[in-house]
């Protein structure tokens, strides 16, 4: 009984201090800079259909030896429509690639259509990923995400949230100087 008690009196305190460590590893980062375990890697292959019509696109279709984004939106998401302003102007600078994420929307290709209508159409190719597997490939959190892609077709960045000039000039054209 007494060794029991010990034991109990060790184990609490031991227990405390491990959840406080873990609690305390996790302040002070930055929830848009979530871990990403396809940096660095190749874009995954993919076959998909694209927004506006029934054409399948696969790796083959996108820019080649040049660096462009892949971002990854919804028209009921937000802070895709905030972001949109800006992925508008982006494009000029570099090639903008759409991937439409339906999610529980099943109205999302009329209404993904009538808001690039209504705000302009940012993307030289827009997919859409009906079943999610480019989406799980990547490892997508949520939308928007931004993906930077390098010259040679690795993963260079990858940004949760909405992409705004700061985080552009900060994060993204640093990597741009390597592409």
């Amino acid at each position: 009984m007494k060794k029991t008690r010990t034991a109990i009196l060790i184990l609490i305190p031991a227990a405390f201090a491990a959840l406080i460590a873990l609690f305390a590893s996790g302040l002070g980062r930055n929830p848009q800079e979530l871990p990403s375990v396809t940096t660095g890697k190749p874009l995954p292959a993919f076959d998909l259909p694209a927004l506006d019509d029934s054409r399948r696109y696969t790796n083959a279709d996108l820019p080649q030896g040049t660096p462009y984004l892949i971002n990854v939106w919804g028209s009921w998401c937000p802070a895709c429509h905030e972001e949109h302003p800006y992925l508008t102007a982006l494009a000029a600078q570099i090639p903008v690639i759409g991937l439409n994420w339906p999610a529980d929307n099943k109205n999302e290709i009329a209404d993904a259509t009538a808001m690039l209508a209504k705000n302009g159409n940012p993307y030289r190719l827009n997919l859409r990923d009906p079943d999610g597997s480019l989406i799980t490939d990547l490892g997508v959190y949520g939308a928007p995400e931004t993906y930077l892609i390098g010259r040679d077709g690795t993963i260079r960045y990858r940004h949760a949230g909405a992409l705004t000039p700061q985080i552009w000039q900060e994060h993204f054209q640093p990597r741009l100087k390597n592409p």
